[in-house]
């Protein structure tokens, strides 16, 4: 079968699809990997494959463009910005609407409470927790050591800051979030709450971000022979970041490189205040400190529970140096399961989803693609010249009316730039794949000879080949 393995943001998806595919490939299946944007733009036609989705507005869906429904093809959902159990009620609503079945055919879910969220959806979900969590155990783990080593001998002994605050967007930013909530929450006085609780969101992340400045501050003051490593958000300025700590003790440092990865497994403890990045540190058995002064949420309630949990500045401070130097991680090991079953040393989220194919037979179905026909007739090329010259020519008024009150005539799907959807994959290359294909043979026991070949812009197919 034909398994088509959609990339939104590179450097949070890369290694995860990729060793995705290596399993499916071992398995003797074939993937399609590319952009999001890219592949449905440049296969003409998909019969009998797979599509993984990582959830997309059900808004924006309809049935002249589900994959569902073109060619008896067959759709599974991931949420790539779950666990599931972390989001509100807002955005449980937005991006668990009561008709999102119609448009999947299977629904993939990190742990035991992302199920109890959508109680709603009675059939074919299944708990195989996320792909990602495999990558941080034995052997896949060590895919990692030598950026591991690069940054302990670089940093010695430091303890990681992974930053999730939201900061107060700008009037454009905000009108989107208005627009989101507007055209998917039917409610309206249901979307009058929401639209309050955005801006007390915002009050609080201010808060917290300002009081984090100041722990950070006092523990490096503190924890003299102690790095300490602020990592901001991604989607953060890293010069405004460092414009807002001002003037740093000299082991407190302001870096943003490459994945996340490598540094929670390098980190002596992680502090967050309100990171999924914290799951990650779970499955490695780090220790963790979640310090959030202000608001309220379920998520909270959540992180109280894995690791240690504080909302006083200075009781953080005064019991930092027990959570420091103890050997034993402060976790709660049975309920970060239920949080991301494969968090288990045991538990692999491959392994869950192939049980998921055999079960549904997917090893006996014969897929096919076809790649769209490049045009030779003199007068279709030009009509499509044209064509592109005048999409062009509306996004960019599009693009001038993002930035004005305007936007509030525009729909959901029209709301985004094209420089902030660059922003998400601008180019993938093969040798990027590759690397990391490579990178699990050497540490497989079986090793695959695997064909990589461009199949359009930033869309790759790779296949076994049979010595």
């Amino acid at each position: 079968m034909i398994f088509l393995l959609p990339i939104e943001i590179k450097d949070r998806e890369i290694f995860s699809k990729v060793f995705l595919s290596y399993k499916l490939l071992e398995k003797g299946h074939e993937v399609i990997i590319g952009s999001q944007r890219d592949i449905p733009q440049n296969i003409s036609k998909i019969s009998n494959c797979f599509w993984f989705d990582k959830n997309t507005f059900v808004s924006k869906l309809s049935k002249n463009s589900d994959m569902k429904y073109i060619d008896k093809n067959y759709i599974g959902m991931l949420d790539e910005e779950g666990p599931l159990a972390f989001f509100n009620s807002t955005s449980a609503d937005i991006r668990y609407p009561k008709k999102i079945s119609k448009f999947y055919d299977f629904f993939f879910v990190w742990g035991n409470e992302d199920r109890k969220k959508i109680k709603f959806l009675k059939q074919n979900v299944s708990i195989l927790g996320h792909p990602k969590y495999d990558l941080l155990k034995k052997p896949y783990v060590h895919l990692w050591d030598a950026k591991v080593k690069s940054i302990k001998k670089k940093y010695k002994d430091f303890v990681l800051f992974n930053s999730s605050f939201k900061s107060r967007p700008s009037k454009e930013n905000y009108r989107k979030s208005v627009i989101t909530l507007r055209d998917n929450l039917s409610n309206k006085k249901k979307l009058k709450k929401s639209l309050k609780n955005l801006n007390t969101v915002f009050d609080d992340e201010e808060k917290n971000y300002a009081e984090t400045r100041k722990l950070l501050k006092e523990l490096a003051n503190v924890y003299k022979n102690t790095n300490f490593i602020f990592r901001p958000h991604p989607n953060e300025n890293i010069n405004s970041v460092k414009k807002k700590f001002g003037k740093i003790p000299k082991n407190l440092k302001i870096i943003y490189q490459g994945s996340v990865t490598p540094w929670i497994i390098s980190a002596r403890l992680l502090i967050h205040s309100g990171c999924t990045t914290a799951l990650e540190a779970a499955v490695l058995r780090k220790k963790i400190i979640c310090f959030i002064p202000f608001g309220k949420s379920n998520r909270y309630r959540i992180y109280s529970k894995i690791g240690k949990f504080f909302s006083n500045k200075t009781s953080c401070i005064k019991n930092f140096g027990k959570y420091l130097n103890t050997k034993k991680s402060n976790l709660n090991l049975q309920f970060a399961s239920s949080i991301i079953i494969n968090s288990k040393k045991n538990n692999f989220f491959y392994k869950n989803f192939f049980k998921f194919l055999n079960k549904n037979n997917f090893h006996k179905i014969d897929s096919k693609y076809f790649i769209s026909k490049v045009e030779t007739s003199e007068i279709k090329k030009n009509i499509y010249f044209l064509k592109q010259i005048f999409k062009s020519f509306i996004s960019s008024i599009k693009d001038i009316l993002i930035t004005t009150p305007l936007i509030y005539l525009l729909d959901q799907k029209y709301i985004y730039t094209k420089q902030s959807r660059d922003k998400k994959i601008k180019t993938l290359k093969s040798s990027e794949i590759l690397k990391i294909l490579n990178q699990i043979n050497n540490i497989n026991s079986n090793y695959l000879n695997l064909k990589i070949s461009k199949i359009s812009n930033n869309v790759y197919i790779i296949n076994k080949v049979n010595e």
